[in-house]
C-alpha cells in the first residue's frame, strides 16, 4: 500500500467520525407544536426537520425525531413584568437545545448541578415563538412601527416616531384605580353616543354648539357678571321663579289710573 492511499484512508475516518460526533450535537431547528400546557407553561413539540440516518449499506434516509415533551415556553420576562401570548396547536416556533442537562434547574431554579451527563441533547430544549415558515409569514408588516397586532392585523397598536394609533374592531375596557391624561393641544372624540356614569367636573369653558337637554333638572352657580346669559329666546312648559317671584303666580298691586303698578309680589 502506498503511503498517499494510507494517508487517504486514516483522513476518511477522521471525517467520518467527527460527521457523527456533529449529527449527535443539537443546536437549534424550527418546531410545530402538537400539544400546550399552560398551567406547566409547556409544549410538546414535533421536530419540522427529519433526521438524516446511514444503514448497513451506506445508504441514507431521512427518519421523523421524536415528539418532544415538556419544553418550556419561552415568553419575555424580566424585571416584574411579562409578555404573554396564546400558544396553540399548531403554531410554529424555534426549539433550541441548552450545553448540559436542564432538569436540576427546571424544577428548582437557582444554580444546579446537571443531573445528567448529556449534552446538546433533545430532551434539553426550550421553544422560542416568533420564527415562522413562508407560508404562515404576517401579512403588512410595517417597517416604520413598533406594532403590537393580531395575525391578519384586524386589530392592532401601533407606535410609530410622534404618534401611537390603536385600532380594536371589538370591545375595549380600560379600568384603573385614578387616570390623568395630558394633551398639548387639542383632543377630539368622534362618536355617535357618550356615555358617562357619575359626576363630571370641568374646570373650564364648556362650549355647546346643538341642543342640551337635561332629564334631572340645571343648577348653575357663582361667576362674575351674570351667572347665566342667554342670547335669544327661552321656552318653558313651566314655570320661572326669579329672586324668589313667580312668572306665571306673581301680582301687581294697582296704583291708580295712568300710573304703573307696583313691582311684582
Amino acid at each position: 500500500m502506498r503511503q498517499d492511499e494510507r494517508i487517504a484512508s486514516q483522513e476518511e475516518i477522521d471525517e467520518k467520525r467527527g460527521e457523527d460526533i456533529a449529527s449527535q450535537i443539537r443546536c437549534a431547528m424550527p418546531a410545530i407544536v402538537t400539544k400546550v400546557n399552560l398551567e406547566a407553561q409547556t409544549v410538546e413539540v414535533k421536530l419540522a426537520l427529519q433526521g438524516k440516518v446511514g444503514d448497513e449499506d451506506g445508504g441514507i434516509s431521512f427518519v421523523q425525531y421524536p415528539i418532544l415533551p415538556d419544553v418550556p415556553i419561552v415568553w419575555p420576562r424580566a424585571g416584574g413584568f411579562a409578555l404573554t401570548f396564546p400558544v396553540k396547536v399548531g403554531d410554529e416556533c424555534l426549539v433550541v437545545f441548552a450545553d448540559r442537562c436542564i432538569d436540576a434547574w427546571w424544577q428548582s431554579g437557582g444554580v444546579q448541578k446537571p443531573m445528567d451527563e448529556r449534552m446538546h441533547d433533545l430532551s434539553d430544549a426550550f421553544a422560542i415563538f416568533g420564527t415562522t415558515s413562508q407560508p404562515k409569514r404576517l401579512p403588512s408588516v410595517k417597517n416604520n412601527a413598533v406594532e403590537l397586532r393580531d395575525d391578519d392585523r384586524a386589530n392592532w397598536i401601533s407606535l410609530r416616531q410622534g404618534s401611537l394609533d390603536i385600532n380594536i374592531e371589538g370591545e375595549t375596557t380600560v379600568h384603573c384605580a385614578d387616570a390623568t391624561v395630558n394633551v398639548d393641544g387639542q383632543t377630539t372624540l368622534n362618536c355617535p353616543t357618550n356615555t358617562i356614569n357619575g359626576d363630571v367636573l370641568i374646570n373650564g369653558q364648556l362650549t355647546v354648539s346643538k341642543t342640551i337637554i337635561g332629564q334631572g333638572g340645571f343648577v348653575i352657580s357663582g361667576g362674575s357678571g351674570a351667572t347665566c346669559t342667554v342670547t335669544g329666546s327661552i321656552e318653558t312648559t313651566g314655570d320661572v321663579t326669579a329672586g324668589g317671584i313667580s312668572l306665571q303666580g306673581h301680582v301687581h298691586t294697582e296704583q291708580g289710573d295712568g300710573k304703573d303698578t307696583s313691582a311684582a309680589k
